[in-house]
């Protein structure tokens, strides 16, 4: 089985970030307002546990 590490980190990232930001960047953590914070959705994951299809398409100009 493969682990797929891109999505493990950005989930742990997306998770913990306020914490990551207070461990690695102290003097920004003051300036972070957690409720504000909005994590936009730009790839879509299968869940572990089952395997899904899911196609997705972008028209725009």
């Amino acid at each position: 089985m493969q682990i797929d590490h891109d999505q493990l980190f950005k989930e742990l990232l997306s998770t913990f970030f306020v914490e990551f930001i207070e461990l690695f960047l102290p003097e920004v953590a003051s300036y972070i307002e957690r409720e504000t914070i909005t994590f936009l959705q730009q790839e879509y994951f299968t869940p572990h546990s089952a395997p899904l299809t899911v196609t997705i398409g972008y028209y725009g100009s």
